[in-house]
């Protein structure tokens, strides 16, 4: 094989892998573009507004340097799913969340935790933390019907996949929130407002 047929032969692999990339994600994508009020009204429920998430923020300590802190999540009934526990170098904290408005409040997934020392795009991924077999696990409860799991399953494949989605398919709404101050050993939880501003409140 020549190097122009080789070339040729590459164009054509990658060509077609483009194209079931773009089908696959589509399959995922267009059931919420032409069906909105379908996936809105299972997604109702899980909208939050003035409302506390089941997600908290404990620092331990900051130093010249450093900051130690624990990220945990649980359940919608309460039950304790997930916890990072670490020391990063820098000074604040900062949660990189995926916020999706809804007529009712907005369905927020953390996503990132980084510091004002972190280099771009080197923050840990969350996500894995709630992740339950594609549920994420801060919406989960008893009450769960299986049209909304559905919708969630949907909703969180989309967050999760967005790392690795091509820039021309566009990006979702992200907001970081920055904590500089705080009580050393209170356990924080994250706070979405009507208007979809992330806070800290204490428990």
């Amino acid at each position: 094989m020549t190097a122009g047929q080789f070339r040729k032969r590459a164009l054509l692999i990658g060509g077609f892998c483009s194209v079931v990339f773009v089908v696959i994600a589509c399959s995922f994508f267009l059931p919420m573009l032409f069906f909105p009020e379908t996936s809105a009204a299972s997604l109702r429920r899980f909208s939050n507004s003035e409302s506390r998430l089941p997600v908290t923020v404990t620092v331990y300590g900051r130093s010249s340097d450093t900051i130690s802190a624990s990220i945990a999540f649980y359940t919608a009934e309460g039950d304790l799913f997930g916890t990072l526990e670490r020391s990063w170098p820098g000074w604040e904290l900062k949660l990189d969340c995926v916020l999706i408005a809804n007529s009712s409040g907005w369905i927020v997934f953390p996503y990132q935790v980084s510091t004002d020392a972190t280099a771009e795009g080197r923050g840990i991924n969350l996500v894995r933390y709630y992740n339950d077999s594609g549920l994420p696990v801060i919406y989960d409860s008893l009450r769960l019907r299986s049209d909304e799991q559905k919708a969630l399953k949907r909703l969180f494949f989309i967050v999760r996949s967005e790392e690795w989605m091509p820039s021309f398919l566009g990006h979702l709404y992200h907001q970081t929130l920055t904590v500089r101050s705080f009580r050393e050993n209170v356990e924080y939880s994250l706070y979405i407002d009507s208007a979809g501003k992330l806070s800290i409140r204490s428990n």
